[in-house]
């Protein structure tokens, strides 16, 4: 239902976080666009970007940084799959609704680097930029020796020639310094070339530079086992030359591969030291060991390397290092995944003790030694990672594990330690909605738990949280009304939210017995009743609520809501789907409210007044002035006025 608007006011950004509290804000406009970078957290960001109606405004190369920030907080953080917020989606449609309000429109090739664009918006900005301009910032790149969103720029060039003669002069630069063995900052420009080329067209450069690009790799896996060096670049630099000897690895032949594999075992087992050089080589031979598993195969060297992996801890002298995170992240990650392959390929169980002590020395990355561990292990681990759950700082971390087996115990028990930290309830009712339950009537039984929880909290967070759970529940091909009248007797309270509830899935109730339907329509009717009570004319708001594509617009006293027409409509849909022919008598009563829902109900299905004729007649007696002029204005008004509900909130 679409009531009047609220005048859409433009709001610096104090004004606009106090509204975002309260409700689902539909009209945002924010002149000086930085602000919405004022708040730390990137979600609220990402919802005030896609949501600011101002549609002419400047976007210059100081809030272009902050977009570019925002996006890339919002991949890197894995927890919650960041395409459940429809990132990519959201972004590709922002940009082509505000390309004329870029300073320099080249600078969305930014934006687009950061992000997964399909061949449909490659197409897009393709055709919006023109051959001409694209190729001159492919040309300026490789003059300034930069690689600063190459990848999205060959995408968008589309030009096998013009790659292919690049390829050729990298192949020349790279072969001299192979042939002097020279290292220096334009060796990793030629490789970060060679990478994104190869990235852009595999098979188009692989079958005439195969020897090349095999003879390359070996060369760069060499450089894994100097200590060099890890002294002259950085960890960044050496990810991307172990992302570009994964690309060629593909080519190589069972002997190529064979020799690689058995290569870094070798290497690797003396590498579990307190030297930070040993260190880092090991992280990145396990990072080259990792997609080499398909050679596994029984040996002793193997054996020590499994007994090195499950005993070995980064050493605590490296956390003054600036790199120390990365190091216990990769360490990690790597430790684990290769840990389990080597014991699902010989039949190993896990030490639980170790992982314990792995979690317990571990809080921020607990999530990593989780993922990677089979699942077996992990049952086994379940009961007592409630506890540790309970103790960590960073309870978030463990959504995906508890949402791998749908086990509606656990995450119901995980669910209350997030209590606490409203985004975190978000993000969980985000995971939550996005899984396929086949067990319905316990999916939509969550559902309500979580909505009524956190019933009477005001936040952006369990707003937004709230929003999604009735969209979901709107979209559920039925629901159990029963769940919704155990939460609320729990609850034995009255709140507006839970109205709301009502009111967006009022269509979907499905009431079989009397005593439900009385239960909720006694409900309704005191909703109506405390209206009246806490009428204060002089203190009213306006508010606003948005779900899906349903929007109303209705006034807030001090102390109660005023929703009247809202809940009118609530208690028609509720007649119309109790399916009982007495159901009209199950309700007469001489209250002016009741009679109006009534009048509302019959005219609306064509149904004869004259089944509520006596109760009206005897009401009229009683009633005032003002209400008998609106029940005789709505007896004698047309059905279609009568639907739309006009008029009736000024009673």
């Amino acid at each position: 239902m679409h009531l009047k608007k609220e005048k859409t006011k433009t709001s610096p950004i104090k004004d606009i976080t106090s509204k975002i509290k309260r409700y689902e804000i539909i009209d945002i406009n924010i002149v000086d666009f930085f602000q919405i970078f004022e708040h730390e957290d990137f979600y609220i960001q990402f919802y005030l970007l896609k949501t600011n109606k101002l549609t002419n405004y400047s976007i210059n190369k100081k809030i272009l940084h902050k977009i570019i920030e925002m996006v890339k907080n919002i991949k890197n953080f894995t927890l919650i799959k960041y395409n459940q917020i429809d990132l990519n989606v959201n972004i590709m449609t922002w940009l082509k609704k505000n390309i004329q309000n870029f300073t320099h429109p080249l600078d969305i090739i930014s934006i687009l680097q950061e992000c997964e664009v399909n061949n449909e918006d490659i197409d897009f900005f393709r055709n919006y930029f023109g051959y001409n301009i694209i190729y001159k910032e492919y040309k300026k790149l490789i003059d300034l020796q930069s690689t600063e969103n190459l990848s999205i720029i060959l995408k968008l060039l589309d030009n096998n020639k013009i790659c292919h003669n690049r390829l050729l002069d990298v192949y020349k630069q790279l072969n001299y310094y192979l042939e002097n063995n020279l290292l220096d900052r334009n060796f990793l420009f030629c490789c970060r070339i060679l990478y994104y080329l190869l990235d852009y067209d595999f098979k188009m450069f692989s079958d005439d530079y195969k020897d090349f690009l095999l003879g390359y790799s070996v060369y760069l896996i060499d450089l894994m086992f100097s200590q060099d060096t890890f002294k002259i670049f950085e960890s960044s630099d050496l990810e991307l030359l172990i992302e570009l000897i994964k690309l060629i690895y593909q080519l190589g032949s069972s002997k190529y591969k064979k020799g690689i594999y058995l290569r870094c075992i070798e290497e690797s087992i003396h590498l579990f030291t307190n030297i930070y050089e040993d260190t880092m080589m090991m992280i990145f031979i396990l990072k080259i060991l990792d997609f080499t598993d398909g050679s596994y195969d029984e040996s002793d060297t193997l054996e020590l390397l499994h007994d090195n992996l499950e005993n070995f801890t980064i050493s605590t002298q490296f956390k003054t290092f600036s790199d120390y995170d990365f190091m216990i992240e990769n360490f990690l990650k790597y430790k684990y995944k290769i840990l389990n392959k080597i014991k699902m390929k010989f039949n190993k169980s896990f030490d639980i003790v170790k992982i314990y002590n792995d979690l317990y020395n571990n809080d921020l990355y607990n999530e990593i030694i989780l993922r990677f561990i089979n699942k077996s292990t992990l049952d086994l681990l379940l009961d007592n990672l409630l506890i540790i759950i309970n103790n960590s700082k960073n309870k978030i971390q463990f959504i995906n594990i508890l949402f791998r087996d749908m086990n509606l115990s656990y995450l119901y028990l995980y669910l209350i330690t997030l209590k606490d930290n409203h985004k975190d309830v978000l993000y969980f009712v985000v995971y939550f909605i996005n899984m396929d339950f086949r067990n319905t009537e316990k999916y939509f039984e969550m559902l309500m738990m979580i909505y009524f929880m956190f019933i009477e909290v005001e936040d952006i967070y369990l707003q937004m949280s709230r929003v999604k759970i009735i969209n979901q529940c709107i979209n559920l091909q039925e629901i159990d009304t029963r769940v919704i009248f155990k939460e609320m007797k729990k609850y034995g309270k009255r709140h507006k939210n839970i109205f709301i509830l009502f009111y967006f899935l009022s269509e979907k109730l499905n009431i079989e017995n009397k005593e439900d339907f009385l239960f909720i329509y006694q409900y309704l009717l005191e909703d109506l009743r405390n209206i009246k009570k806490t009428k204060r004319p002089n203190q009213e708001i306006i508010k606003t609520c948005t779900v899906g594509e349903s929007t109303f617009t209705y006034k807030d006293s001090a102390d109660y809501y005023k929703l009247r027409n809202f809940i009118y409509l609530t208690a028609i849909n509720l007649i119309s789907n109790f399916k009982n022919e007495e159901k009209v008598d199950m309700v007469k009563s001489q209250d002016f409210d009741n009679l109006m829902i009534l009048i509302f109900y019959l005219k609306k299905h064509d149904i004869s007044i004259d089944l509520i004729k006596e109760d009206i007649f005897r009401y009229v007696f009683i009633c005032t002035k003002r209400e008998r002029k609106k029940l005789y204005d709505i007896i004698f008004t047309d059905k279609k006025s009568i639907i739309k509900l006009k008029g009736l909130y000024r009673i």
